[in-house]
């Protein structure tokens, strides 16, 4: 729109600092839709929703201030929006400019832009003190479900409670600005909506968020929602290359009940002063899949109270190439926290970097019986000598096996790694045995022939010495498959029934788990190797019948493993 005529509100009566919305009001009906007009309005405040209805507008403010007028009591959804609009916009190609909004004497929150138009554009606007008040929400710019292409891009924000919405189709929020200084306190993470996010993706399609920072300069600012996410309903999205600091409650990154997303290039920073509150810096909800969360930095404060790096969930989401640098093990309870998804799926965990002093994957309550295989291939993990374990509290005795490809683990506080070592890494709760699989090289920091680390192995896993030393095994290789117990004395006795796969009458199954291997001392008539696929209190099905009647003992078979060659 280069080629524009100007109109002045002021023309029309309008006047600086006064109520001008009749002003305003006469001034746009004398545009002329799609000519090209520049709307100048001067500092004013507002008592109504001013509905701006043509095409091809600048709408520049001067950098005046903007403010609701006191009597402006207006609440509730309307036709251009939910509760207090400023300018709702209904014309195509609109843009807004040089602005100064403020919450005003007004009491309650308020939508300031609402655009429903096609390609609309805000640029260059200030945002103050829109609160949020626990019942109704204060958003500054919100695009309506009908939009389309809206670009929002160079504001400026602050101590807003939600900040950009996104509610059309393809908008996109880039190189905005919001400054946090005072307490938002917003929607709980786990009730996540529009307005718990300084900026949001919420139930739209192809919008994206990028090049974007959330500033929280102060100590005095517990935030307990997000700062920036796809909410329920959001697909085909980007979070790219944002930059959250300071973050001291609540959660970075969220994603909620969305899919088909990428998180990529973002950079969360909980270190500009110590947590306090528990604080996940990034979150894949439970009902949100095809994730795929790539080449971001997640760092957090040097002390504080402990924390995640992510929650993920099992929901074909994948989680690649991100930097976790997570401070000491007073601040940090995990790097990853993996949760089952609504509809579980799969979970692929690679090529991640976790440097930290506490856990590095922590599998949270997983239960189902549903999942598909989760991949944790090509980690490196570099934690310091304090650090208690990779992978926890997993009950996962009734899941798919977890797969376990070319792992490095790296431990310049522990020099002479033994494989029971990697039962640390990869410990559970207690409550199960993880049933992962080694179908590759795990690459260890010493090493040696593994002993009681409640794991199943099978032929052809291999563990590699890593580094290699002279005149030492370069590896060892399983030759029987086993599972390993801690302690390794696993023995109940049953009864089987020829023709049947379970084994009956057993006094106590709690120390069986799904996936064991097990050897019979009768009853079978290849009596090792018998996979365990279902259990009762009192039964255990194996993967093959029966072939006589009577008493047996079940015991765990015991993997062997022989040294490779020495170098």
């Amino acid at each position: 729109m280069t080629d524009y005529r100007e109109i002045d509100a002021r023309k029309f009566g309008a006047r600086s600092g006064f109520i001008n919305d009749t002003a305003i009001n006469l001034a746009i009906a004398a545009i002329v839709s799609g000519q090209g007009t520049m709307l100048r309005i001067p500092a004013s405040l507002f008592a109504s929703t001013i509905i701006l209805n043509k095409n091809d507008v600048i709408v520049d403010c001067d950098g005046a201030s903007m403010k609701f007028d006191g009597s402006f009591v207006k609440i509730g959804s309307g036709t251009y929006g939910l509760y207090n609009t400023m300018f709702a916009v209904t014309g195509n190609r609109v843009l807004f400019q040089n602005g100064a909004f403020y919450q005003g004497a007004f009491t309650l929150p308020a939508i300031f832009q609402w655009f429903q138009a096609i390609s609309g554009r805000s640029k260059g606007n200030h945002f103050f003190n829109i609160p949020y008040d626990g019942l109704n929400l204060g958003v500054a710019i919100q695009t309506n479900i009908s939009a389309k292409d809206t670009l929002i891009t160079g504001n400026r924000f602050t101590d807003c409670a939600g900040s950009v919405s996104a509610q059309g189709n393809s908008d996109i929020i880039d190189g905005n600005v919001a400054y946090i200084t005072a307490a938002q306190v917003t929607i709980a993470p786990a009730a996540a909506g529009t307005t718990d996010q300084a900026f949001g993706i919420d139930g739209s399609v192809g919008c994206s968020v990028i090049n974007n920072k959330v500033i929280r300069p102060t100590a005095a600012a517990p935030y307990s929602g997000a700062n920036i996410g796809a909410n329920s309903g959001s697909i085909n999205f980007v979070i790219a290359n944002n930059y959250i600091s300071g973050l001291t409650g609540g959660l970075g990154l969220y994603v909620n009940a969305s899919n088909y997303g990428v998180v990529e290039g973002n950079v969360v920073s909980g270190d500009d002063f110590a947590s306090v509150g528990a604080w996940t810096l990034a979150r894949v909800g439970a009902g949100s899949g095809s994730i795929i969360v790539a080449n971001n930095v997640f760092k957090s404060p040097p002390t504080g109270n402990s924390g995640r790096g992510i929650d993920i969930s099992t929901g074909g989401n994948t989680l690649r190439g991100n930097k976790f640098a997570l401070g000491s093990a007073t601040s940090v309870y995990a790097a990853v926290g993996v949760q089952q998804a609504t509809t579980p799926s799969t979970l692929l965990i690679e090529a991640n970097s976790f440097t930290c002093a506490n856990r590095g994957i922590y599998f949270d309550g997983i239960t189902s019986n549903n999942l598909k295989p989760i991949i944790l291939r090509r980690n490196v993990y570099e934690p310091d000598a304090t650090m208690t374990t990779a992978y926890a509290n997993a009950d996962l005795e009734r899941n798919a096996p977890i797969y376990i490809e070319d792992e490095q683990f790296l431990s310049p506080g522990l020099d002479t790694w033994t494989i029971p070592k990697i039962g640390t890494y990869f410990q559970t709760d207690g409550a199960g045995r993880f049933p992962h699989r080694i179908t590759q090289n795990v690459h260890m920091a010493g090493g040696a022939v593994p002993a009681t680390n409640l794991t199943t192995w099978y032929v052809g896993d291999e563990i590699v010495r890593q580094p290699p030393v002279a005149g030492q095994p370069i590896g060892w290789k399983c030759t029987v498959s086993g599972t390993f117990d801690n302690p390794a004395t696993v023995t109940e006795a049953g009864t089987t029934t020829s023709g049947s796969p379970i084994v009956t009458a057993m006094a106590d199954t709690s120390d069986i788990f799904l996936g064991d291997l097990m050897t019979a001392s009768a009853g079978f008539a290849v009596l090792t190797g018998l996979k365990v696929i279902a259990k009762t209190a009192s039964t255990i099905t194996v993967d093959r019948n029966a072939n006589a009647n009577g008493a047996t003992a079940m015991t765990l078979t015991q993997p062997v493993f022989v040294a490779l060659a020495n170098l």
